[in-house]
Order: C-alpha cells, then sequence, then structure tokens
C-alpha cells in the first residue's frame, strides 16, 4: 500500500506541503439531505446507472461522502457514467455552508487547482482544502489521459482538527464573514483515523478501476479526449485571456438564455469588439456558434439518457425551434437527434 500523506492542497499550484496522518476515533458527522436537489442539470436523475450505484455503497458509510467531477465529457457517450448533479458536487454540511454566495468562489477555485494538480500528476493523493477537511482524489484514466476526478471524504482527520480551526478562522478573518457557522459545522464532521482512510481509499480505487473498465468496454473513441473544464480543453482554456474564461464560464451557466455579443459585453464589461475577437482567435468561431456547440454536448448528453423526446430536449437545452435546433445538431454532430438517440441505444 502506498504510504499515505496529507497533502496541502492550498498550495496545489505552489508543491504544497504535507504531514503524516495520526491515529483516532470515528465521530459522528452532519449530513446534508441533497440526493433529491439538482444545480440545474436535467441530464441528472440517472441514479440508476452503474457508477451511480457503486457512488452510493462509497456514499452510505459514516459520513464519508463522494463525488465526480467528469473531466472530458466521457457520460455523454458512455451511459453507465451518467450522474445526477448532486453527484458531481461536495455535499457534506460543511461545505454546503461553504459555498454561500459570500464564500463560493473560493470553494470553486480550490477544486480547480485540485483538478489541474491532478492532470499533470496522474496519480491519486490525500488532500487537507483550504478550510481543512480531508479529501481521497483519485484520477480515472482511460488511454493514459486523466479524464476524471473522484473525491471521498469531507472529513477531518484525526491529528489535523487545530489545523483545520486555524483555517477556518484565518480564511473568516480574511474574507470577514463569521466564523461561527463554519466551526459549528466543522465539529459536526466525521472524525476519521489513518487506517479509515488507507481502507476507503482502496474502495475508491476498486470503483476507479470499475469506472475506467466501463469506458473501455463502451468502445467509443478516446484519441482526442482531454481532461476540459466547462467544455474546453484544460490545456487551451488556461492560456486564454481572463476576459475569455469569464465569458465561456457565464455561456456554460447560462446556456439556455440567448444574449448577445453585446449583452454578454456589458455583463463583463468590456468592450463587445473586443469580446467577439477573443472568441474568434481562441475557439476559431463566434459567441453564437460556441454556444450551439455548448447546447448540442448538452442535448447529446440528454439523448443518451433516453429520458425525454427530441422536442423536450430541444427546449431544455435552450432552442425554441425544434426544427432549427434538428439542423444546427445535424451540422454539429453529422446526424439528427433522432438518429443519435437511436445509435446510442443500438
Amino acid at each position: 500500500m502506498d504510504k499515505l500523506f496529507l497533502v496541502d492542497l492550498t498550495g496545489a499550484m505552489k508543491g504544497g506541503g504535507r504531514s503524516a496522518f495520526g491515529g483516532g476515533r470515528r465521530r459522528g458527522a452532519g449530513e446534508s439531505s441533497l440526493m433529491n436537489v439538482s444545480e440545474g442539470g436535467e441530464e441528472g436523475g440517472e441514479e440508476g446507472s452503474l457508477l451511480g450505484q457503486l457512488l452510493a455503497l462509497l456514499d452510505e458509510e459514516d459520513g464519508w461522502r463522494v463525488s465526480y467531477s467528469d473531466l472530458a465529457g466521457l457520460a455523454s457517450r458512455v451511459p453507465d457514467l451518467i450522474l445526477p448533479e448532486p453527484w458531481k458536487i461536495h455535499r457534506c454540511e460543511f461545505c454546503v455552508h461553504a459555498k454561500g454566495a459570500a464564500t463560493r468562489r473560493d470553494c470553486l477555485t480550490n477544486k480547480h487547482a485540485v483538478n489541474r494538480l491532478l492532470v499533470r500528476r496522474g496519480s491519486g493523493f490525500v488532500g487537507q482544502c483550504h478550510l481543512g477537511l480531508t479529501d481521497i482524489v483519485e484520477p480515472l484514466v482511460v488511454g493514459g489521459r486523466v479524464l476524471g476526478a473522484f473525491f471521498y471524504g469531507s472529513v477531518v482527520v484525526r491529528g489535523t482538527e487545530q489545523e483545520a480551526k486555524r483555517r477556518v478562522r484565518r480564511y473568516c478573518a480574511r474574507r470577514r464573514v463569521d466564523a461561527g457557522p463554519f466551526q459549528q459545522r466543522l465539529e459536526r464532521a466525521a472524525l476519521v483515523n489513518r487506517e479509515d482512510v488507507e481502507q476507503r481509499r482502496e474502495k475508491l480505487r476498486t470503483v476507479v478501476r470499475v469506472a475506467a473498465r466501463l469506458a473501455e468496454a463502451a468502445g467509443v473513441p478516446m484519441e482526442n479526449d482531454w481532461p476540459r473544464r466547462g467544455g474546453l480543453p484544460w490545456t487551451a482554456a488556461m492560456g486564454y485571456p481572463a476576459t475569455l474564461r469569464r465569458a465561456l464560464e457565464w455561456v456554460h451557466r447560462h446556456s439556455t438564455t440567448s444574449v448577445s455579443l453585446a449583452g454578454l459585453a456589458e455583463v463583463l464589461n468590456t468592450n463587445p469588439d473586443h469580446l467577439g475577437r477573443l472568441f474568434r482567435r481562441h475557439t476559431h468561431g463566434t459567441l453564437g456558434e460556441y454556444v450551439n456547440r455548448v447546447r448540442v454536448e448538452r442535448a447529446a448528453r440528454l439523448l443518451r439518457t433516453g429520458r425525454y423526446s427530441v422536442e423536450e430536449i430541444c427546449h431544455r437545452v435552450g432552442y425554441s425551434d425544434p426544427s432549427h435546433f434538428g439542423k444546427v445538431f445535424k451540422r454539429l454532430m453529422g446526424c439528427t437527434p433522432g438518429k443519435f438517440a437511436a445509435e446510442g441505444f443500438a
């Protein structure tokens, strides 16, 4: 078994420090009832997928929480990897509070940094986030590339309690938010010992191996698959100008909303001509073409679930005219939505 170290995930992009775990006992964890809540993705709800069933087995145990980030869109072609939205986020009581309006961005920034570290390393690790909770992080590797990230934990490891409290106090002071609610929820987080972490890591690795076999057995071409953030290859997106990255993130969060270049430029407080040049230079198309790509990719995921008609999906992804939707889909995917759905289950 690998020697277990604690990686400081707040320094993930700087090399991070590490320290050994101590032993300890376990205490009960406060839970957040989020399995019936979606953060806005209708393609969620496939609790019956094989990966969903496996994650449910891990998630039921003693306050440990598991989530998965599909970094390359594999679920759009491998139905057994489709997950409802709650499986894609950290959802313990502490994390739900930390994702409040004033502090949500920091949690997202920390997670993106961890994903980048995972892609660069190509192997898993155990780490402590900027607020002191510990997670096991393991990559889904298919064809020699990291295409997904599993997180398992949201726990406090015995011996790190004081460091976790210190991080909470320091963070809340810096952000000028009340530390009390954070500290109360930290006290209710699951307290685990080193042996717990080692055993859970082996369980997670088994799930990861099954997920990799499912992806390989699906027989879909993966030569062009690379880790992505928001539908774009990370290697490209990380080098984009900050204004364009903000624009792409806005489009992915509001893909069903019709927006003009001038309207988006106003939201971002930038010049529309400049924004248009950024889109053409880095995405090789216009804002409208990029929006179509995002909508069609989402439509493809919904079609693979078999739960919705083409007309329902048309409206869910942001189109009002099914005929227009069909033409856009065929231009980008090479076939009609109906044929795509039929072939997906052939």
